[in-house]
C-alpha cells in the first residue's frame, strides 16, 4: 500500500505526502529498493539532486544488489 502510494505522490507531484509513504514503505522493508527508487525520482523532480543522491546511498547500503 506504501508503494501504490509513494507512486502516486510521485506521479502528481506530492512531495509532502511522498517522504511520509517513503518512510512507512522502508520501516516494513528497509531492502525494498523501489521504494529508494521512487523517493529517488521525486527528489530529482523537484531539483534536489543531493537529497536524491542522499537516497541512492542509503538504497546502496539497505539493499542487497
Amino acid at each position: 500500500m506504501w508503494m501504490a502510494l509513494l507512486s502516486a505522490c510521485q506521479k502528481w507531484g506530492n512531495y509532502k505526502l511522498a517522504g511520509l509513504a517513503f518512510e512507512q514503505a522502508v520501516y516494513l522493508d528497509k531492502a525494498n529498493s523501489a521504494a529508494y527508487v521512487c523517493m529517488t525520482k521525486v527528489f530529482a523532480a523537484m531539483g534536489l539532486q543531493e537529497d536524491a543522491e542522499n537516497i541512492q546511498s542509503m538504497r546502496l547500503k539497505n539493499c542487497v544488489i
